[in-house]
Formats: structure tokens, C-alpha cells, sequence
């Protein structure tokens, strides 16, 4: 696996000179699987083999958004911990953020995890998509 990600990796790290990570998740938290720095790094607060939740995270939320409906149904359902203010832990609000998510390609965070850390998620998806 690392073979194929590697070069996804430092395409996204020569296009943005922000590290970048690949994670997946469970029904309730992003754990993450490989992840480079980029020349201007900056603590993004993850670690391979870290877990974050699924709702209060960019990479979460984006995983989630191209789920299944009954893999959003159950996720969205489980009780949710807010983190900070911006925390979003309200069903129908999640559902619509996922929503939004979908129809814009990405995920952005801000402040939803840890206060002042933003963070931009999209799919990298293979060739069945």
C-alpha cells in the first residue's frame, strides 16, 4: 500500500507545500494510515496509527460523506462529543455538512477538533472510484 500512496503523497505536498496524510475509519473514529510532511511543516496534530473522530475532523467527515447511506445513517446516530465550539454534533447538521461535502469535492475543519487548527480533506479515490 505504501508503494501506491507514496506518490499521491508528494503530488499533493509539490501542489499545496502542506504535509498531507491517508487515513480510513471505522464507524466512529479516522485512523491514520501513512503520512508525509511537507517543506513547511507544521504540527498537524496527527500521527500514523492515530485515531480522531470521524465527525470533528476534515478527513472524518470527507471519509464519511462518500460512505454508504447506512454507514452515514449509523455514524451520524452514534453520540458525538463536542471538542469546541465549532464541533458540529447534531445529526441533521452533520447530515447536511456531509451533503456539502459531497457536492463540493472536499471537506474543510476549522477549529472543530482543536481550537485554531484548520484542515482541508478530499477523496483520493482508485479506479472503481
Amino acid at each position: 500500500m505504501y508503494r501506491e500512496v507514496g506518490p499521491v503523497l508528494s503530488n499533493i505536498i509539490q501542489r499545496t507545500n502542506e504535509s498531507a496524510q491517508i487515513a480510513a475509519f471505522n464507524e466512529t473514529d479516522v485512523f491514520y494510515i501513512h503520512k508525509m510532511n511537507g517543506p513547511y511543516y507544521s504540527d498537524i496534530y496527527t500521527q500514523i496509527g492515530m485515531k480522531n473522530p470521524v465527525h470533528a475532523t476534515s478527513t472524518g467527515k470527507v471519509l464519511l460523506a462518500y460512505s454508504d447511506e447506512e454507514t452515514i445513517e449509523k455514524a451520524i446516530n452514534f453520540p458525538h462529543s463536542a471538542f469546541t465550539e465549532h464541533t458540529i454534533t447534531n445529526p441533521n447538521q452533520l447530515k447536511k455538512e456531509l451533503s456539502k461535502v459531497r457536492s463540493q469535492g472536499y471537506s474543510f475543519s476549522v477549529g472543530e477538533l482543536t481550537e485554531n487548527n484548520y484542515s482541508l480533506a478530499f477523496p483520493v479515490l482508485n479506479y472503481e472510484n
